[in-house]
């Protein structure tokens, strides 16, 4: 009677009182519909500020090479033996290699970094919002604040030269009146004073600005980062991926907060792999061309040595053979 009577007691106790969660969440209501509200705003703030990041896509094909022997590839095939995935990671293997990377970093001088000046958490998507009503315009000056940029500024540096100690250090470009600027270090201590389309030397810099579009007092963030540790990070952020088993496509991605550098880096990289397969098969075909004259006055020489020990067998054994003459001649 008694373990009746503790497991109906039990049983009880694990009931689930409607009244009392009803009411326990009445009490802590407005708790509740603050945290709710406050992720709410959160989520919907971070949606609005946050930096999108676009995606570039590219397809390159494969093409596969001949078989050095007639028949060498049926074989192949016949004993399951083929060279489509190998074949595949070899140029994955060559599509991200610091070569033709590194030319794509070279052709859009990706190891220059170039920030403008934004006001903090909103300056972004107020810079967003001015180029989308405008791409080419300049965005006024907002809140007196001609230090930071808020749209449509441009700055397009056509030599940047460092001294060693300077690399992988930020800088700072400060728009002067009329197209003139100043560079400054990271201590705030004037390197250099120049002009749009001039070059400029101080301080150990060698610079050219080609384009500057922003208000007079408006800043940038300069840096000239080590060549091969932008290739690094960059091998590390393309992706290359077989589209379907021994397919011979591949696809190539990349993305970045910047559309119009994501579809440029990949055009670079894509055009820079054919050119450098072009040149390579080029290469090949130029030693096997340089092979065969090297070795064409040889085999005329065997041909005409054979010829003549014929003509002298055929004299001396006393035979003729028109045909084999006529084909000798030809």
């Amino acid at each position: 009677m008694t373990t009746d009577s503790r497991s109906s007691a039990q049983d009880d106790n694990d009931e689930i009182d409607l009244r009392q969660l009803l009411g326990t969440l009445l009490d802590y209501k407005w708790w509740i519909i603050s945290i709710t509200l406050a992720f709410f705003l959160v989520s919907a703030a971070y949606a609005l500020l946050a930096t999108p990041i676009y995606r570039a896509d590219a397809i390159v094909q494969v093409e596969s090479k001949v078989p050095s022997l007639p028949g060498l590839a049926d074989v192949s095939q016949s004993l399951g033996m083929s060279g489509g995935a190998a074949e595949a990671s070899t140029e994955i293997a060559l599509i991200t290699s610091r070569s033709v990377v590194g030319s794509a970093v070279d052709a859009l001088k990706l190891d220059v970094s170039i920030e403008p000046n934004r006001f903090p958490l909103i300056g972004n998507y107020l810079a967003r919002k001015a180029a989308a009503r405008d791409p080419e315009a300049l965005a006024d000056v907002r809140f007196g604040m001609r230090r930071f940029g808020w749209g449509g500024e441009k700055l397009d540096i056509f030599q940047f030269d460092v001294p060693r100690a300077q690399l992988a250090r930020e800088m700072t470009l400060v728009v002067g009146e009329k197209g003139s600027y100043e560079l400054l270090d990271d201590d705030g201590n004037r390197l250099l004073k120049g002009r749009v389309g001039e070059p400029a030397t101080g301080g150990g810099v060698k610079m050219q600005v080609a384009l500057l579009r922003a208000h007079p007092g408006m800043r940038f963030d300069l840096m000239r980062q080590r060549h091969l540790t932008v290739v690094n990070d960059l091998q590390r952020d393309i992706g290359v991926s077989e589209s379907g088993k021994d397919s011979g496509i591949l696809t190539l991605a990349y993305e970045s907060a910047d559309p119009v550098l994501a579809q440029s880096f990949l055009q670079q990289v894509a055009q820079a792999y054919v050119r450098q397969n072009v040149e390579r098969n080029s290469a090949e075909a130029s030693a096997q061309l340089a092979f065969v004259k090297e070795q064409l006055p040889n085999v005329r020489s065997q041909v005409d040595a054979a010829q003549k020990a014929l003509s002298a067998y055929q004299t001396k054994a006393n035979s003729v053979d028109l045909s084999l003459q006529t084909k000798g001649l030809l």
